[in-house]
């Protein structure tokens, strides 16, 4: 809903498709590689579209009541 704090996490491999890639067999490297090239774009799209403001988690908290 309106409000509430997401968190989300995304490593460095998911955005480099240039990052040495693991030796995975074939299933396993489609979940992990698919899309990589498309990442970064998305993930630009996600920062510069939303309304609410970034903060860290250590503000995050602090900001929490009885913290």
């Amino acid at each position: 809903g309106e409000g509430r704090p997401v968190m989300f996490y995304i490593h460095p491999r998911e955005i480099d498709p240039d990052a040495p890639r693991l030796p995975l067999r074939p299933f396993d490297r489609l979940v992990h590689y698919w899309g990589v090239r498309s990442c970064e774009r998305k993930f630009v799209h996600l920062l510069t579209s939303l309304r609410s403001p970034f903060v860290t988690m250590a503000d995050f908290v602090n900001a929490l009541p009885g913290c």
